[in-house]
């Protein structure tokens, strides 16, 4: 059951001789059979799904050169992570390469990326949100923003989800709102 495999992965070690860390976001892979986890270390730990419900080690750490990250999210084809850092930038991990990149372009060093979310049908870009209260459509590759800020005015956005069409970006903010915009054009939407 659900519950039994996240039991299993709360008592799995991040990895062998490591401290203990605590861990602030969790990804399943589009097929299922990755999970990855990130938090106060900066790393990155996948896990084989078979792996963790037989409460097995990891098979790979990767190190992103950030000292926390508090989000992460794999691409629609699984090939890639992103993860939100707490220094306001994003890291690009290519899964089979098992490399990890900042990706270039900063959203301010005293923003955390608090949310990170791959657009459906675009798995080349991503929506990035944080502390700042404002919320970033970005290409994968270069970093470049595709849609400039979308600014709340409702403090911290928390999470992010995009419909299952990709049209339409949706925010938590820690007002209590659930915030909606188009994607395409970044126009509020009732």
């Amino acid at each position: 059951s659900t519950t039994n495999l996240a039991q299993r992965l709360a008592q799995v070690s991040p990895c062998r001789g490591c401290e203990p860390t605590e861990l602030y976001a969790v990804a399943v892979s589009p097929d299922g059979q990755t999970i990855a986890a990130t938090g106060q270390a900066g790393q990155i730990f996948m896990w084989r799904t078979e792996q963790v419900a037989n409460a097995q080690q990891p098979a790979l750490v990767v190190p992103t050169g950030a000292r926390t990250l508090y989000s992460l999210d794999f691409s629609p084809d699984g090939g890639l992570l992103v993860a939100g850092a707490g220094d306001g930038t994003v890291v690009r991990v290519d899964v089979s390469r098992r490399v990890a990149t900042t990706l270039p372009g900063d959203l301010g060093s005293a923003q955390i990326v608090s949310a990170v979310a791959f657009q459906p049908g675009h798995g080349g870009r991503v929506a990035v949100a944080g502390s700042s209260g404002a919320a970033s459509v970005l290409e994968v590759a270069t970093g470049a923003k595709v849609l400039g800020s979308l600014f709340s005015g409702h403090g911290y956005l928390s999470s992010l989800a995009f419909s299952p069409s990709g049209r339409l970006l949706a925010a938590a903010s820690e007002d209590r709102g659930v915030l909606l915009w188009d994607s395409q054009t970044g126009k509020p939407q009732p």
